[in-house]
């Protein structure tokens, strides 16, 4: 796991492949047989679903999922004053002004499809400012801690 893959380039004001990691768990005397499972994810279900992987009983008060027994219907994503939600096969990008635009994104698709799936595009929407209003108020009111990163 990381925080960026690797940039193969967008045509979207959100490069969606620079933050598509695989998530690997290597542990041979624990998983006898290789699995490979295709699910949205994103790193808050790091810790629900290394717990669950660990046998560890755990209270999740995070905003992540298990990904060993829930799905996730969108990934939340923000970039600058850009937020998004990401499906298996749709990417909503919402601008500061409050523009959407929703696209097809596994096929590299530059046509707008927020006329056509109207109520996708609402939907993705709603997910993805109530994720930012959420965090945001985390942090505003301390329950979590933001620590910012610097760079030299």
């Amino acid at each position: 796991v990381s925080d960026h893959g690797k940039n193969y380039g967008s045509n979207y004001e959100i490069n969606y492949f620079y933050k598509s990691i695989p998530l690997v768990f290597y542990a041979p005397k624990i998983i006898t047989q290789a699995h490979n499972i295709t699910k949205l994810g994103c790193q808050a279900d790091l810790f629900p679903t290394l717990m669950n992987f660990l046998g560890i009983n755990y209270v999740n008060n995070t905003m992540g999922v298990n990904l060993f027994r829930e799905t996730r219907k969108y990934v939340p994503h923000s970039q600058h004053s850009t937020v998004s939600a990401i499906s298996d096969s749709m990417m909503l990008i919402r601008r500061e002004d409050g523009t959407n635009q929703l696209f097809k994104y596994r096929n590299l698709d530059l046509t707008d499809y927020s006329a056509q799936y109207p109520q996708i595009a609402k939907d993705m929407e709603e997910y993805a400012l109530s994720n930012l209003q959420a965090s945001m108020s985390l942090i505003k009111n301390r329950k979590i801690n933001f620590i910012p990163i610097l760079h030299k």
